[in-house]
């Protein structure tokens, strides 16, 4: 089985180049890839299979649509991969290589014959991968494991989004910035307990800005507007905010 190389983390979320897109050549199919390398092939598997096979500490995913995909990140020391999942249907896209040392994304390895790597896609990322079980000792940061806010390496989990209908979603109201600005996400409703002890702790580690706050969004990407507020649906068997 082949593995997949990794991303630092410090260049994650700032990667915009004087383009918006990148265009490469995949050598190879995702079907292809995956047939001969471990990989997760819909945004539903990720979360299992990703997890499971690298560091998951390192595996994070972006809260919102860009270019019409949702971008996971397997990141690294000095290179890393970034995995582009279709926005509507779940399906992975394409996987693009990326090395620090060349400035960006360096090569395709799998996906469509020509693929347009998004080079403007700037998060928030978010955790992937539900934390480990924390074997130490208390120490004083009391923080809930895999939340850290305001520090420059903003981690904040990711909630159980599996649903047969609506009535199971619930929706939850995360700050995403010390101005006061807001993403409203979706998740399966029996993770409103650690949805909230995740963002009132995440709340408390950042500071107060002096700046506005910028306009709620939804996992769509869209704000809401009159008559059209933030809704959560059941949307593929995934709970899903969007403005209709």
């Amino acid at each position: 089985m082949r593995w997949m190389r990794f991303l630092p983390l410090s260049l994650i979320g700032a990667c915009s180049m004087n383009s918006p897109t990148t265009t490469s050549t995949c050598p190879e199919s995702i079907s292809q890839f995956c047939a001969t390398t471990t990989c997760a092939p819909t945004l539903a598997s990720a979360a299992t299979i990703d997890c499971a096979n690298g560091d998951s500490s390192r595996i994070l995913i972006a809260t919102a649509p860009c270019h019409g995909m949702i971008e996971i990140v397997i990141a690294g020391v000095d290179t890393g991969t970034d995995h582009y999942y279709d926005a509507t249907t779940g399906k992975l896209v394409a996987i693009v290589d990326f090395n620090a040392n060349f400035g960006g994304h360096t090569s395709c390895i799998a996906g469509p014959a020509s693929f347009d790597a998004p080079t403007d896609c700037n998060g928030p990322f978010v955790a992937l991968c539900a934390p480990p079980p924390d074997g130490g000792s208390a120490g004083a940061d009391q923080s809930p494991p895999g939340v850290s806010c305001g520090s420059g390496k903003e981690v904040f989990p990711t909630f159980d989004k599996q649903c047969a209908s609506t009535s199971d979603c619930a929706l939850g109201i995360h700050q995403i910035d010390c101005c006061g600005s807001h993403l409203e996400i979706g998740f399966n409703a029996s993770e409103v307990g650690a949805f909230q002890a995740d963002e009132k702790a995440c709340e408390s580690m950042l500071p107060l800005c002096e700046c506005d706050a910028r306009e709620t969004i939804a996992e769509d990407g869209k704000s809401p507007s009159a008559g059209h507020p933030i809704v959560v649906t059941c949307d593929a068997g995934r709970c899903m905010t969007s403005v209709p």
